[in-house]
Parts: C-alpha cells; sequence; structure tokens
C-alpha cells in the first residue's frame, strides 16, 4: 500500500488526523505539520476532495542519505518519474534542507531536475519543461543532517484555495485555518455562529459548507494526480460522483425540512462596508449565501438576532504604526459590551498577540497555537460572564 502524507499548518495536525480517520483512512503519524496515512489510491483521492484542512496531499517515493551532489543525482536516478510525467507535461522541483553538506538549496533543486530530465532524455529523447509557477506536477525534497525525503505531490493548487474568495481583505484567514479552528472548537454544526468581526466571511463560508455537505476539492480544477500515468482510470470519476451524490442528498434533505423546522442560519458584522461587500460576493461564490447575513456593524456594539449562539471570530491583531490606541479600546470596549449582552455565551477568538486580548480581561478556557499565514496565533475558548 502507498504511504501518503497530508501537510497542514502548525497547530493543526491533531484535527486533521480525526479529519481523515472520520473519512475511513488509516492514520499512521502525526507530527508538528501534518500526518502520514496508508492505503489504496482511492484515499489519496477521497482526501484531495474531501478534506478541509489539509492543504496538500504528497506520496513521498524516496528516502535516502547523501552527502554529495552525484550521491544525490544518482539516488534521484534510481526512481521511475515517468510514473507522473510524460515529456509533454510540466513539473518544478521544491528543495529544503537542514544542516546538510549540500547547503546550498538551489544546487539540490538544480540536481534533482538534472536527474529527472536525463531519466527522460534516456528513454524517450525529450523531456518535460520546468515551470515554477504552474507546473503540471511538483517535486519536494526534503533534507535534514544529510538524510532527504522526496515526495510527488498529488494534489497542484493548495488545498486551501477554495476558488470562492473573490474579494479579500487585508491578512485574511486562510481556508484550511477556518475549517481547522471550527473543528478545534467542537461546532457541533446546529449553533448558530456568529463573527462580530467577519473580515471578507472565511469563518462563516466554511462552517456552511460544512454545514451543506460541500466537498472543498470540488472546487478544484483539477488535481495533480489526474495526469500521472499509473493511476487507475476512472477513480478520480467515480469519487466525484460518490462527493456530488452526497451533496445533492444533503440539498435534498435540507430542503425538504418541514416549514416550522427551525433553519440554521450565521451572522456576520463588519464595520468596515468593504468587507462586508467582499464577505457577501466570497459567500455568493461559495454557494452559501442563503445561510449567512452579512452586515455592516460594530463589534461594541452588535445585536444577536437569536437567543443563544457561539461567537467565533478574528480580530484585528495589529500591524500598522499607531493602531496601539485603536486595539486597547477595541478589545476593552468588545468585552464590555459582551459581558454587559451576551453573559453566558461561548466565543472562540483568534488571537495574533497577547497583548490585545488581556485587555479583554477574561479568562482563557482553552487555548490552541495556530500558525496563521506565518503569523503565530493562539485560538482562544472564552466563556462569557
Amino acid at each position: 500500500m502507498p504511504l501518503f502524507y497530508a501537510a497542514t499548518s502548525r497547530g493543526l495536525a491533531e484535527p486533521l488526523a480525526e479529519e481523515l480517520r472520520s473519512m475511513g483512512l488509516k492514520v499512521k503519524e502525526v507530527d508538528k505539520q501534518g500526518c502520514s496515512f496508508d492505503g489504496p489510491w482511492t484515499d489519496a483521492v477521497k482526501a484531495n476532495l474531501r478534506s478541509r484542512i489539509a492543504t496538500r496531499i504528497s506520496l513521498p517515493v524516496l528516502d535516502f542519505t547523501a552527502y554529495k551532489e552525484d550521491e544525490l543525482y544518482h539516488n534521484v536516478m534510481k526512481h521511475d518519474f515517468t510514473k507522473y510525467l510524460t515529456p509533454e507535461l510540466t513539473f518544478s522541483v521544491k528543495a529544503k534542507s537542514n544542516d546538510c553538506a549540500i547547503k546550498d538549496q538551489r544546487m539540490l533543486a538544480m540536481k534533482v531536475k538534472d536527474a529527472i530530465a536525463d531519466q527522460f532524455n534516456e528513454k524517450f529523447g525529450k523531456r518535460p519543461s520546468v515551470d515554477k509557477e504552474t507546473p503540471n506536477i511538483r517535486i519536494h525534497i526534503f533534507g535534514s543532517r544529510n538524510e532527504y525525503r522526496l515526495s510527488v505531490d498529488t494534489t497542484g493548487k493548495s488545498l486551501s484555495q477554495r476558488g470562492y474568495r473573490k474579494d479579500i481583505m487585508e491578512a485574511p484567514m486562510r481556508e484550511h485555518v477556518a475549517a481547522g479552528l471550527l473543528k478545534l472548537s467542537g461546532w457541533d454544526q446546529t449553533t448558530t455562529l456568529i463573527d462580530p468581526m467577519c473580515g471578507s466571511g472565511t469563518l462563516l463560508i466554511e462552517a456552511a459548507l460544512m454545514y451543506k455537505h460541500v466537498a472543498p476539492g470540488t472546487f478544484h480544477k483539477k488535481f495533480s494526480f489526474q495526469y500521472f500515468q499509473h493511476i487507475e482510470e476512472g477513480l478520480f470519476e467515480s469519487e466525484l460522483d460518490r462527493v456530488i451524490a452526497e451533496e445533492d442528498e444533503r440539498a435534498a434533505y435540507l430542503e425538504d425540512l418541514p416549514e416550522d423546522t427551525p433553519k440554521l442560519h450565521f451572522y456576520g458584522f463588519d464595520k468596515s462596508f468593504d468587507a462586508i461587500k467582499a464577505a457577501k460576493k466570497n459567500a455568493e461564490a461559495a454557494g452559501v449565501e442563503d445561510m449567512i447575513t452579512f452586515e455592516k456593524g460594530d463589534a461594541t456594539r452588535f445585536e444577536s438576532p437569536v437567543e443563544k449562539g457561539l461567537i467565533v471570530t478574528n480580530p484585528p491583531h495589529g500591524i500598522r504604526l499607531g493602531d496601539e490606541f485603536f486595539l486597547e479600546e477595541l478589545y476593552k470596549n468588545f468585552s464590555f459590551h459582551l459581558k454587559k449582552n451576551f453573559s453566558g455565551w461561548d466565543m472562540w477568538l483568534l488571537s495574533g498577540d497577547a497583548q490585545w486580548t488581556r485587555f479583554l480581561k477574561m479568562k482563557a478556557e482553552k487555548r490552541y497555537p495556530i500558525d496563521n499565514g506565518g503569523i503565530d496565533c493562539r485560538w482562544i475558548h472564552y466563556k462569557v460572564k
């Protein structure tokens, strides 16, 4: 059975592993950046189509030791890359190393490219071209203390790039991060969500996609594994048909609910008109505009349209000179408003800087370290009292 690796952002490996297990996949090991799973190629297709938390699924194909460039080259030549590529396709190589004798990462990538090109020239008399921007197949090589692992990417464009974000605001939350945070919060898909600082709406849009059982991979135009030469024909189409059938079944179920049955709905507020405009556009592109109401509103004065719900939000962290006074007042006034009007509610807040959350003067029940686009954050649970 092939061994695959699902990558994600730091802090989301455990919820990713739990997600993969819920699909029936056999998770082997979990580390800081993701988890491995083994199984037939059907499982890799399933993970690519269905995972909300993974950023990409790769296939490790080589593990070897190398101290010199020639050793690296000959080890790469041992693997048959014609299983993934044809001379008409394009590829790229991304290299990263730590504490290796081969210190130049550009040289590392070049040697891998040379080995693959030479393999094709020997067999076909021609080779696939290198495309650094939009290759058909991506090759990754990582070295640590002269031990190397070479992997072939099965995904292509990152799974986080769903394709519905037609308009984004400054410092947006990535889609897979939003899905992972909702998983960590324990949201049960029956509780109304309110985001008082919704920005371009990613948290609520991801929640609505979960509720509607829309597989995020259906937004993908083409996966890299669809170019592989050894994948059984029709494998992708069969899994895609299953995903679409489940979405249709869920849509029919929601449509047939009795009129007197309360329909789950989400609410997003932001003081920026441009943010609300962007959020509405994104929700429409994702096909969930019927589930979310976005309105211009101040986080320190918003009113709840429901008696009880769950607050999830990603407030400003402050990256510009002069933000300090504004953020201090925002967090203080936001906390005062919550305590006065939302006592007994639960809130999950993504904090990018602990100096601001201290102005909430609220006790954290749980906190999880999260990497959101290179920013070291904390996903914090508060009980409003």
